[in-house]
């Protein structure tokens, strides 16, 4: 099984494995990991009237005086929702692995912002608001054509909020991607895709202040860096070992 640690998880911690039979009888384990404390870049989103005045009435709806009040709420609110409802959306997933080798990054894109970045929202010289980055923000010409990463089941589609219009695709065994800000949509939930189908084309959909797609690596309901996962060394030393079964038992992998 894969288990993620968020962004914020202290060294120190030790997941722990639950076993729970038919009868409601429990039982648990710790896990023998060493958790290596990590650090993460930070920086500034100055919040300028056009972009609030656009997105406001767009994900609020209706007109608003208080158009900071508003973006917060967005910000704050919406996002909490929006991840709540990503949650529960990868909260299940096919017992079956469907994606094979590294995934793959939009091609040909430039990377806004990486994984797990500490932004501060500054509104006329004085802090707002502080989030956690929680993706790759990847952009390419406008409207580029967006490809699946890699094999899998689209689960979901349509709006999410701060994401836009999102495909979210499910790679087996817990793994989800997700595709947010997108400007059109070309496939359907139940749909199976494999690396490199188009999924829709880039936007500037939900709160993003500019074409690009917001890429996102889940398990479990919870998002984890995508670097590791575009990387086929890592994908093979921490993946494939895993998954390899000796000959010897007579099984096959």
């Amino acid at each position: 099984a894969f288990y993620p640690l968020p962004p914020e998880t202290p060294p120190g911690s030790s997941p722990v494995v639950v076993a729970e039979d038919r009868a409601g009888n429990k039982t648990q384990v710790g896990l023998s990991i060493s958790i290596i404390e990590r650090s993460f870049p930070s920086d500034r989103v100055t919040l300028g009237d056009a972009f609030r005045e656009k997105k406001v009435p767009e994900l609020l709806g209706g007109e608003h005086t208080d158009l900071l009040a508003g973006y917060l709420k967005i910000n704050r609110d919406m996002r909490q929702e929006n991840d709540a409802k990503i949650a529960e959306l990868t909260s299940t997933s096919s017992e079956e692995r469907l994606w094979r080798g590294a995934f793959v990054q939009l091609p040909n894109s430039n990377v806004g912002s990486r994984f797990g970045v500490k932004r501060t929202y500054e509104y006329q010289g004085r802090d707002v608001d502080h989030q956690t980055h929680l993706g790759y923000d990847l952009a390419s010409t406008a409207r580029v054509v967006v490809p699946a990463s890699n094999s899998g089941v689209v689960v979901f589609t349509g709006d999410l909020g701060i994401y836009g219009q999102t495909v979210i695709v499910d790679h087996g065994l817990s793994l989800f991607s997700l595709y947010g800000h997108l400007s059109e949509i070309g496939v359907a939930k139940g749909e199976v895709v494999a690396q490199g189908d188009p999924l829709g084309r880039s936007g500037e959909t939900g709160l993003a202040g500019g074409d690009h797609v917001h890429y996102g690596m889940i398990v479990s309901g919870v998002f984890v860096d995508p670097l590791e996962w575009f990387d086929p060394r890592w994908i093979e030393e921490h993946i494939e070992v895993k998954f390899a079964v000796p000959e010897a038992n007579g099984a096959t992998p």
